[in-house]
């Protein structure tokens, strides 16, 4: 078996939300989409924001570089936070 680093990235980009929560396009086809009841969308933007930050740090610590975009408030992207929707990097140096 490998090095097991040569595998692992040494930097992650990350985007920190402006304005996370449901997004009713994508809850159709994507069964993690739920709508909560119970918080305010003020209150789960403050939880995602905590969570992001916690993980960053976690991640910092364990020494792998982060690199953080901040998310804007227009247009509403409540899934900005996956930027795996909009950004893709090749083996080629394509982004």
């Amino acid at each position: 078996m490998g090095d097991i680093r040569a595998q692992s990235a040494r930097a992650a980009l990350m985007v920190r939300p402006a304005g996370f929560g449901f997004n009713a396009e994508t809850a159709g086809t994507n069964a993690f989409q739920t709508q909560p009841e119970d918080v305010t969308d003020g209150e789960l933007q403050e939880r995602a924001v905590r969570e992001f930050d916690a993980m960053a740090e976690a991640m910092r610590k364990a020494d792998v570089e982060v690199i953080v975009v901040e998310d804007l408030t227009d247009p509403k992207t409540p899934d900005a936070i996956f930027p795996n929707n909009w950004i893709s990097f090749h083996d080629d140096g394509t982004v």
